[in-house]
């Protein structure tokens, strides 16, 4: 089994649980994406935990990638009607995506498909209003893991706080 978690290779009990924001914070410490760590931890925003296993249920999760005028990551005119592409979008223009996030993209399914067993990951999303998970991190993870073709478990770590450009940045700049 491939594991690739941002702390430890532990996984935790199937129950769904609520995590602080410390262990949060210690667990997912990489997280770069324009989030309120102060406002998260002020108020004690609760964290739900979900395993996912289903190929279709990560394929509708919010990446950082953004689409806009037929670009995908545009420049500064592009940006006036973005919206967020899901990891089936991304992987539908795969061949517009930026080619350093191409290559990564790409790298990480060949990464899964050649270890040939299931891949388990940490993942840290965010719980947007319409019901989606934004990807704070591991976008090309969850997106190489999308486009192999291996089994997966993906545990998702998903904080449930108010979105506003004050709480999250790069998601509410654009339409999810």
């Amino acid at each position: 089994m491939v594991t690739i978690s941002a702390v430890s290779d532990t996984l935790h009990p199937q129950h769904d649980q609520t995590d602080g924001s410390e262990s949060y914070r210690n667990r997912f410490p990489d997280i770069t994406v324009g989030f309120n760590w102060q406002r998260f931890e002020t108020e004690q925003w609760p964290v739900e935990r979900q395993v996912v296993v289903d190929r279709g249920q990560i394929l509708s999760f919010h990446t950082f990638f953004r689409y806009s005028l037929g670009r995908i990551n545009g420049h500064f005119l592009h940006w006036l009607n973005m919206r967020l592409m899901t990891v089936g979008e991304v992987l539908k223009k795969l061949d517009r995506v930026p080619k350093t996030d191409q290559d990564s993209i790409r790298y990480f399914a060949s990464l899964y498909d050649a270890a040939n067993e299931p891949v388990e990951l940490s993942i840290p999303t965010f719980a947007l209003p319409h019901g989606g998970q934004y990807l704070m991190d591991f976008n090309h993870r969850v997106c190489g893991l999308a486009l192999s073709g291996v089994e997966f478990r993906l545990d998702v770590h998903s904080i449930k706080g108010p979105l506003s450009a004050e709480v999250l940045k790069d998601a509410t700049h654009c339409k999810p």
